[in-house]
């Protein structure tokens, strides 16, 4: 179930309309002004514009007759349905009484009898463990991305050397899903550090846990980004260090997005911060994806001391039907059934 605040890009106009007669309508490249060409006479072979591809399109029956057609890899695009999303807004997870900006912490749960659940308790938002190091990672305001639904966010705890962390929480999704699309943020507090000046390996959003499903979404392999399918690591090339500005954590919040689909030769991809970093076929687990923990483990956090660094994770959304794009962006995908003349 959704929560009850939608996210900024539910409310996000589509750019799509129905062919039902002719139009007329320019289309340049992603690099190029953005100017619209004159319609003076021109010689037919002119380049006025040797910068800018342009376009001159009928749109016939939702069939495009063009003479060339080109799409940017990280062109912004069109609103997509969404099949669950969260802002951990404060409908659903309102302050604790007499705690202002404060919802949830994990001990709240493995520690209280009975166990109090986080937001609401059909919301898909679950407690994942209890590790019981004094790491108790929280649904507080200061852990909320400014840029989307009001609220809060999940802060999760990290301390020094290998798998030592809070206990993260859970995703539960409406279904299991073969093919899916996934967008989330996240902010790595400002100096976190790690062993070497990068880490080894993180698993930000471990899918299906435990299951011969499972896959992972985090750093895998080569200091970068990537997709662990279970038997192998496959980075992007979007590095920790190039994504921070640095070796140590910049405070900043970044947009995370991916794509995968289940089974042998699947495609999948990665976006960050509108780029896109990753795209290739490989071998997926089997079945499909149904829910994830947030916050697994890490390896290997440097100079936290008694004070564990913190992760913060915001504003998850998760749709079949297309890739869903940043906040305050929309996502352009290439028109199917194209015929180029």
């Amino acid at each position: 179930m959704r929560s009850a605040k939608r996210s900024p890009e539910h409310y996000g106009q589509s750019f799509s309309r129905r062919a039902s007669r002719t139009h007329r309508c320019w289309i340049s490249d992603a690099t190029s002004p953005s100017t619209r060409p004159s319609t003076s006479p021109q010689p037919r072979h002119a380049e006025r514009y040797p910068a800018m591809k342009t376009l001159r399109i009928l749109l016939v029956s939702g069939v495009i007759s063009a003479g060339a057609l080109s799409w940017s890899a990280n062109s912004m695009a069109q609103t997509v349905p969404l099949v669950w999303q969260t802002t951990f807004d404060n409908v659903s997870c309102p302050d604790k009484p007499g705690t202002p900006g404060e919802h949830w912490r994990t001990s709240d749960y493995f520690l209280q009898t009975p166990g109090k659940d986080p937001c609401t308790t059909t919301d898909g938002i679950r407690p994942h463990q209890w590790i019981g190091n004094g790491m108790d990672d929280r649904i507080i305001a200061a852990a909320n991305n400014p840029a989307g639904g009001a609220g809060k966010g999940f802060r999760h705890y990290r301390g020094d050397g290998t798998n030592n962390g809070g206990g993260g929480f859970r995703i539960n999704l409406p279904a299991g899903y073969s093919e899916l699309w996934g967008r989330f943020y996240m902010r790595y507090q400002q100096g976190f550090a790690w062993t070497n000046g990068q880490p080894h390996y993180t698993k930000d959003l471990y899918v299906n846990v435990a299951t011969p499903s499972a896959w992972v979404f985090g750093i895998q392999g080569a200091a970068s980004w990537g997709i662990f399918n279970g038997s192998t690591s496959i980075p992007s090339s979007k590095t920790w260090a190039s994504t921070m500005g640095g070796s140590t954590g910049d405070g900043q919040w970044h947009c995370y997005e991916w794509h995968i689909r289940h089974g042998s030769n699947a495609l999948i991809e990665i976006w960050v911060d509108n780029v896109r970093v990753l795209s290739t076929i490989t071998n997926m687990p089997p079945g499909s994806t149904d829910g994830m923990a947030v916050g697994e483990n890490q390896n290997q956090v440097a100079g936290a001391g008694s004070t564990p660094w913190y992760t913060d994770y915001d504003d998850f959304a998760f749709s079949t039907a297309g890739r869903i794009g940043c906040i305050g962006s929309t996502v352009l995908a290439a028109p199917g059934n194209l015929r180029v003349q």
